[in-house]
């Protein structure tokens, strides 16, 4: 599979991944149940050791996203975060 045709794939699954989120936030708001997507981009793991759309030292880093999401699951039910999208650049899947 080519680069483009992986770009789309990776767009799709990203829509559906927020819009299925998102639907699941809607029907579990009144179980105080919280539903957050995270769509870590291009994240400094093995899984992305074979790109090279971006190096490594421009990827984020796991501990980066460990504290992203640390800090999510702490906020009070008043403040739900419906998705956090971390980019380390300006991705055209958005």
């Amino acid at each position: 599979m080519d680069d483009e045709s992986l770009d789309r794939l990776w767009a799709i699954n990203v829509k559906a991944t927020l819009r299925l989120t998102r639907t699941a936030g809607h029907e579990t708001r009144d179980m105080d149940v919280r539903c957050t997507v995270v769509c870590p981009g291009f994240g400094r793991t093995e899984m992305l050791s074979y790109t090279d759309k971006v190096t490594p030292a421009k990827m984020v880093r796991p501990e980066t996203l460990v504290t992203m999401i640390r800090n999510t699951v702490e906020l009070p039910n008043t403040a739900a975060v419906a998705g956090l999208l971390v980019n380390c650049r300006l991705e055209d899947t958005l």
